[in-house]
């Protein structure tokens, strides 16, 4: 019963889930990113406790290694999204396979099978804490133990507070791991967005996109066009169900800030800035005003005018040509008392380069 090369044929169902998931997972930033359903982790649960079954763990964990290391990851990581609680994520594994897991042995062999498929390791968030579990949970994303957390603590000020409304991707980011430390946020959230890259600022702003859309019109929220994982968008149906957003609140965030962005026109202004059209209401009249501070010897003001588009307003878009590029560029959007705030890396010693889309110019 020793496991081997000769025994993959009886285990035709792994042979064809690993013929599935290996090539996303080379294409893949995170474990995670390759989204599996809870009836086909129940699936995977299935045919690995029968490959554990009355064989030494070292023996299959060396198997499984080299027939099944895609389906072995997904495994491993869909059961910190869907088994992890409350800090416990290994009583999960054991109940799926049946067997008392030497998590030693099992943490060695998710790091194994991270290398060959060039995925990270997080060293410095393994340093910090439960070394294999952190790991786990960094390439899961967001476990659905947490997902509470997440849309309370989270996503519900990432789309209602003033303060964040108008930042987006890395920035929106920093700012919630600088705002939450008094939150009380689950720690595999905060890892996650500390950690995970562009997949956590792709999670983040799709799920915020999610809960307006929702509110705005239950109805009619299709959860296909979310790009969310099905788990997050089950919760997100219920639990928006239970937290409703006040029509006053809506209103304010029905039209999200749009950052402003250095742009280069080579044959024309040069480089220069963009204050993009923002959603107004229609009581503010003038009382939009933008600010630049591009050095300490720049430093203007800008009233722009209100436009009516449709059924809304919006302010006129804006370009400020700048003379010279400072080191940081900050920009203030002030509408009806309510402040903006964002900060442009530019031109420095310590960042000498420059790259903008050949599309649009922008930075």
């Amino acid at each position: 019963n020793t496991p081997g090369s000769h025994v993959s044929g009886q285990f035709p169902a792994l042979t064809k889930f690993e013929e599935q998931f290996a090539p996303l997972l080379y294409q893949a930033g995170l474990v995670g990113e390759v989204a599996v359903s809870s009836e086909t982790l129940g699936t995977l649960s299935t045919e690995f406790r029968r490959l554990f079954y009355n064989r030494p763990q070292h023996e299959v964990l060396e198997f499984i290694a080299r027939s099944y290391p895609a389906t072995f990851l997904v495994f491993l990581v869909g059961q910190g999204i869907y088994g992890y609680q409350g800090g416990d994520y290994w009583l999960a594994v054991e109940k799926a396979l049946q067997i008392n897991v030497d998590q030693v042995a099992f943490g060695r062999t998710l790091e194994r099978l991270l290398r060959w498929f060039h995925l990270p390791l997080f060293p410095e968030l393994q340093e910090r804490a439960f070394r294999y579990v952190s790991l786990t949970l960094a390439h899961g994303g967001i476990p659905v133990y947490s997902l509470n957390d997440y849309f309370s603590k989270i996503v519900l000020p990432c789309a209602t507070r003033p303060q964040f409304i108008g930042l987006d991707g890395q920035e929106l980011i920093d700012e919630i791991l600088k705002s939450s430390a008094n939150w009380g946020v689950d720690k595999p959230i905060l890892y996650f967005f500390e950690y995970g890259g562009q997949a956590a600022i792709n999670l983040l702003e799709r799920s915020r996109s999610a809960l307006l859309a929702w509110q705005k019109n239950p109805q009619d929220f299709q959860a296909e066009e979310t790009g969310l994982p099905g788990h997050i968008v089950a919760f997100l149906n219920e639990w928006a169900r239970l937290h409703p957003i006040d029509a006053l609140t809506m209103s304010k965030t029905r039209g999200r800030y749009k950052r402003p962005v250095l742009c280069l026109d080579p044959w024309g202004l040069g480089v220069f800035l963009r204050l993009p059209a923002q959603p107004v209401s229609n009581l503010t009249g003038g009382s939009v005003t933008w600010e630049v501070r591009a050095s300490d010897a720049y430093h203007e003001t800008f009233q722009p005018r209100s436009l009516r588009t449709g059924d809304r307003f919006e302010t006129k878009e804006m370009m400020v040509r700048l003379a010279q590029i400072a080191g940081q560029v900050t920009v203030r959007l002030e509408i009806s008392g309510q402040e903006y705030n964002w900060s442009i890396q530019g031109y420095s010693p310590d960042h000498p380069i420059l790259a903008f889309e050949p599309e649009d110019g922008s930075l």
